[in-house]
């Protein structure tokens, strides 16, 4: 089978147990994930399968949504409440405050992410290192914030924020930041990512879903939407016959030769067509000697 699952992952799950299981339900050696949701959090994970797993490392920028709930007054070691508090404050800023302050989040600014993640270090992931008492020095890494909004709850020392943010964000250490421009302290308590690219929350499967399909005996591969799913925001280049064989035999295709994209920029990314409008490859647009070409970053064959 080939093509992505959109996972509903559940709390309390890691993403790896998430893609161990479902290898298991679908029978394939070949599955994984397209951006770590930590066991708190609940969501949208998309989970690759077969030759879907060749679209990984193209999922990493890919804009996401999300909506957490954080409480005030209190900050743990692991920025939510997985973690040990380590400090707390009587400073609890009002939802008018916190509106204003979201303001100069906005764009694209400097993150340093936290030791409790997966990032690595000489080899070793931050959070290894983290549960020793190890702390070493990160360097900050740009994102960019698309929209921030925060809501109250019904309780006082309680918000919700919603944010949409671009790939590498982490929502925990962005709440602490907003939270310290204010003077206080925050923690994340719940997250949820609502949107992870073109695939959402609403139309996202549990595995609950997965597991009940399975033991009726219908068609898992119903399930699965084609690779071409996740690059869906990318103009479509159809190839002739021709020069699809030649795509796939790794060679470039002159925009001005094939008579295809001529008008799209260079470094443009592409969703190449075979001569049936079929999907089978990821392209760009490149200069080379001869005039601009698209040469394929993966194919999907």
């Amino acid at each position: 089978m080939n093509g992505i699952l959109n996972l509903y992952k559940d709390e309390g799950m890691s993403s790896f147990l998430a893609v161990k299981l479902c290898r298991g339900i679908f029978q394939t050696k070949k599955a994984g994930h397209a951006g770590t949701l930590d066991p708190l959090a609940t969501g949208v994970l998309p989970i690759l399968i077969g030759n879907a797993c060749g679209a990984a490392s193209y999922f990493l920028a890919d804009t996401k949504a999300y909506r957490a709930t954080f409480r005030v007054g209190i900050s743990t070691d692991t920025q939510d409440v997985t973690g040990e508090v380590v400090e707390t404050s009587d400073v609890r800023p009002c939802l008018d405050d916190w509106q204003k302050t979201l303001a100069g989040f906005f764009g694209k600014i400097r993150q340093v992410p936290p030791m409790y993640s997966a990032l690595k270090k000489d080899g070793r992931p931050l959070y290894e290192l983290a549960r020793k008492g190890e702390e070493v020095e990160r360097e900050a890494r740009e994102i960019e914030v698309f929209d921030l909004q925060v809501e109250p709850t019904e309780k006082e020392d309680e918000f919700v924020l919603s944010a949409t943010v671009s790939g590498g964000t982490y929502i925990r250490t962005l709440i602490c930041d907003v939270a310290a421009s204010l003077g206080a302290l925050a923690t994340m308590t719940a997250l949820c990512r609502v949107r992870h690219g073109e695939f959402t929350a609403q139309n996202a499967v549990t595995l609950s879903d997965v597991r009940a399909k399975l033991e009726r005996g219908e068609d898992l591969q119903e399930l699965l939407l084609p690779v071409e799913e996740a690059f869906l925001p990318l103009e479509a280049v159809q190839l002739s016959a021709f020069y699809t064989k030649l795509m796939k035999n790794g060679c470039e295709i002159y925009a001005a030769r094939a008579r295809v994209g001529r008008e799209l920029p260079l470094g443009a990314r592409v969703r190449v067509l075979d001569e049936n409008g079929a999907f089978f490859a990821l392209a760009e647009k490149r200069s080379f000697a001869e005039g601009e070409a698209f040469k394929a970053l993966k194919l999907f064959v």
